[in-house]
């Protein structure tokens, strides 16, 4: 996979207290009819300062559309940051290639910018990403060590990877966005495990999230949480204490909700026809409640867990 070089990007925005008005602007790093897997770079990159606001204009043809960090209070808003770089897949319709399946285990040094963005956030706490877009890439939205963001009324669907993903990001309220057919790794009647797409991802110590109220259907899994390998090697911590409210995870190519070695809180949800409802292995504590699982080949499917809540599921 290519990297994304900061050493070249297409705008710097580099100060506090700055606004970038874009409305009406498209930075294109590449042509917009080559192979989508060839774009590199980035397209704006905020580095550094405070109270930086990006709003309007399309960033498209790079590895990654919107770079920001070490910017606490940066203000993302009415972005379009689609059309970007994602992946030539190798599984074909009769088998699936191993090559395709993702992997998110480390993420210390930013691993993560190999796998390109339209947007990917590192240390820029208090953030808001609000109105934007981000289709037809790789992943629409990483944040990086990124804390009390507000996420809201976005649109992270049709990427190949995730539509949102969250490393040591903790206290980010996710609500009222759409995370819709962020999947790879299905072919009707042939595979179907999804290859670790997900609409949204939670990794490594995150903690204490609310999602509320997003539609995040028709992805590899509608969530993908895991505890990192943190709580593996030592056994403390975890990607305790979010709360799902309110939000439609169904028709999940595998797995509508995975929530792994973790503690948290599922309310209201709709879980719908998937493979599995809930995979929640090794979970602890954690409260299942008022959940629709209707035409899920299994509902709930738990092992290794201890002190787990379900109620008035249907």
């Amino acid at each position: 996979l290519p990297s994304a070089s900061l050493d070249a990007p297409a705008l710097v925005v580099k100060g506090s207290s700055i606004t970038l008005d874009l409305t009406g602007v498209t930075i294109e790093g590449g042509d917009p009819f080559a192979d989508p897997d060839g774009y590199t770079g980035v397209g704006v990159l905020i580095d550094g300062g405070s109270n930086v606001t990006v709003k309007g204009g399309a960033i498209r043809g790079y590895q990654v559309a919107v770079r920001g960090a070490k910017t606490p209070k940066l203000h993302l808003t009415g972005l379009d940051v689609s059309y970007n770089w994602k992946p030539r897949l190798w599984s074909v319709i009769e088998h699936e290639s191993l090559l395709d399946w993702m992997s998110y285990h480390q993420n210390e040094k930013d691993e993560w910018l190999r796998y390109g963005a339209g947007i990917y956030l590192t240390d820029c706490d208090d953030c808001e990403i609000d109105h934007s877009r981000g289709v037809q890439g790789s992943n629409g939205l990483l944040l990086t060590r990124v804390n009390r963001a507000k996420v809201w009324n976005n649109t992270f669907s049709w990427n190949s990877a995730l539509g949102l993903g969250l490393y040591r990001a903790s206290d980010n309220r996710i609500e009222h966005n759409k995370f819709d057919w962020d999947v790879r790794g299905y072919s009707h009647g042939f595979y179907y495990r999804g290859q670790d797409s997900s609409a949204i991802l939670i990794y490594e110590q995150s903690n204490r999230n609310v999602f509320a109220h997003n539609s995040a259907t028709h992805g590899g899994d509608g969530i993908f949480l895991w505890a990192g390998q943190t709580t593996m090697d030592t056994g403390q911590g975890g990607a305790n204490d979010n709360v799902f409210y309110g939000n439609d995870f169904s028709h999940a190519v595998a797995n509508g909700i995975e929530a792994t070695f973790s503690r948290n809180q599922f309310v209201n949800n709709k879980v719908d026809d998937c493979w599995h409802a809930v995979w929640g292995g090794y979970s602890f504590d954690s409260l299942f409640q008022g959940n629709s699982f209707v035409g899920s080949t299994d509902g709930i499917a738990i092992e290794h867990a201890c002190d787990m809540v379900a109620a008035c599921a249907t």
